[in-house]
């Protein structure tokens, strides 16, 4: 009978072994999961957008499936009155993106109310009606995702103000 070496029996112990532990260290992920978020939550920087010059937000997926994900987005942006611009923006959207792997479309209706101290004695509070359309670019793994958006807004007063504006934004998720 051919019998193994020690040295060549204890080698190939380690390489079953090895084999081994590296099968079922290995997360296997359906093609399903490799598209959904593994975060749902994420904290936001955009630059422009609802906030005026920046806004800083926080968004949560509620339904997150392989091609299509709706989340709800809550921010805020504060600019010193120096600026001579809205001093506060409190923007509340619902976004939906459409996903292909890494890359989204990213669009959705929103609101948002706007603080404005006219004079020291005197607040206006201005609502609006928000919605933003653009790209999305977000691993369904990472945690990291950026972003470029048309974000115009429709004043809700007697003037009506249509104000065309877009945001590029960078997030980390949670």
């Amino acid at each position: 009978m051919n019998r193994l070496q020690p040295s060549k029996a204890t080698f190939l112990l380690f390489i079953l072994m090895l084999q081994a532990c590296l099968t079922t260290a290995q997360v296997k992920l359906t093609p399903q999961e490799r598209r959904t978020f593994k975060r749902t939550s994420s904290v936001q920087v955009e630059a422009l957008g609802y906030g005026g010059y920046y806004s800083v937000n926080y968004e949560r997926i509620l339904y997150n499936m392989a091609r299509f994900k709706l989340g709800v987005q809550l921010g805020a942006g504060y600019l010193p009155a120096s600026t001579g611009a809205v001093p506060l923006n409190l923007p509340l959207t619902v976004n939906g993106l459409i996903s292909f792997n890494r890359h989204h479309i990213e669009c959705g209706p929103g609101a948002m109310l706007s603080y404005d101290e006219i004079s020291d004695d005197n607040h206006e509070l201005k609502p609006y009606l928000c919605f933003k359309a653009g790209y999305r670019y977000q691993p369904p793994l990472s945690r990291w995702l950026v972003k470029a958006l048309f974000t115009p807004l429709l004043e809700l007063t007697e003037d009506k103000e249509f104000l065309p504006w877009g945001a590029l934004g960078i997030g980390y998720t949670l």
